[in-house]
C-alpha cells in the first residue's frame, strides 16, 4: 500500500471463468489515503472512494497495478 502512487491504473481480476479483468481505475493519494476514481454507470457516473471500500464491496481475485512511464506523454 505505502508503494502506491497518485495516477497509478489499477485493474481488477475477475473471478469468473474466462474474465479476466472486471473494472479499472486510477488510484488518487491524499495523504494517507488510497482512493480510487472510477467509473460507475450503475451509481451515476464517475466516482471517488477509498479504495479499501471498493475491496469490501467487490468480489475479486487481484489486482494488476501498473504505473505510466515518466514523461511518455511529452512526446
Amino acid at each position: 500500500r505505502s508503494s502506491l502512487q497518485s495516477g497509478d491504473l489499477i485493474c481488477f481480476i475477475s473471478t469468473r471463468p474466462g474474465l479476466d479483468y472486471f473494472h479499472t481505475g486510477m488510484l488518487v493519494r491524499r495523504g494517507a489515503a488510497v482512493l480510487l476514481a472510477h467509473a460507475a454507470r450503475s451509481r451515476g457516473g464517475v466516482l471517488m472512494e477509498p479504495l479499501a471500500d471498493f475491496f469490501r464491496r467487490e468480489r475479486l481475485s487481484g489486482v494488476t497495478v501498473a504505473r505510466p512511464w515518466p514523461g511518455l506523454g511529452n512526446r
